[in-house]
């Protein structure tokens, strides 16, 4: 989970803020009975939904498996798009 929501920061740097790394990004953290959910906010540019590819694990080279590894560590990912940037709400089930 933790190399999931690295990932996640590192993709709203690289592409919401274009490599600033001025601009904030808020993280909280839900313990629920169930369930542990996360939530990453950022104030940058959106990137519509069908953009948010990663490459195909046969094709070798670097970078690209960032939403395939957050895909793997979380069992939910959503991304709520808000009036300014987005929210992105990563769910991981405990049982």
């Amino acid at each position: 989970m933790v190399l999931g929501v690295d990932e996640a920061c590192t993709n709203v740097i690289r592409y919401a803020y274009d490599l600033r790394d001025d601009q904030p990004i808020a993280l909280s953290v839900e313990a629920l009975s169930t369930c542990v959910r996360m939530r990453l906010r950022d104030y940058g540019e959106q990137t519509p939904a069908d953009q948010m590819q990663g490459r195909a694990h046969n094709h070798v080279k670097a970078g690209g498996l960032g939403l395939h590894l957050i895909r793997n560590a979380f069992d939910k990912v959503d991304y709520i798009l808000k009036p300014r940037g987005t929210e992105l709400v990563l769910t991981k089930n405990l049982e």
